[in-house]
């Protein structure tokens, strides 16, 4: 009995060792760095809708947060040739490719995915 007990607590404290090990080498997939906090976010898989849009003011409310278009934007149509801003409208879902600087947040790279 005595035996059993000493094989399930090595056993166990093996596992606890092999699986702290995979946490250690675990990979940081975020795009924002800590270092840098000018660092490009990219925001995937998260399709967001256009609520207002000023030109003038360079300013877009996505799913209502306020974000400023940088002057060099890109901005890329469903079939993904570049185009200007005026393409953007009101309803239209985009995925925005996002920079931080303070608390403002600029768009660098805009897909437009549809209606």
């Amino acid at each position: 009995m005595k035996f059993i007990m000493f094989k399930k607590f090595s056993l166990s404290l093996v596992l606890v060792f092999l699986i702290g090990q995979s946490f250690t080498f675990a990979q940081d997939n975020s795009k924002n760095s800590a270092v840098n906090p000018e660092a490009p976010v990219f925001i995937e898989n998260s399709s967001r809708v256009i609520d207002f849009i000023d030109n003038n003011d360079g300013t877009l409310v996505l799913n209502d947060m306020i974000y400023r278009l940088k002057l060099n934007a890109k901005v890329y149509d469903q079939s993904k040739k570049i185009t200007n801003r005026y393409a953007l409208r009101k309803g239209q879902r985009v995925d925005v490719k996002v920079s931080y600087s303070g608390s403002e947040r600029y768009i660098d790279t805009i897909f437009i995915v549809g209606k």
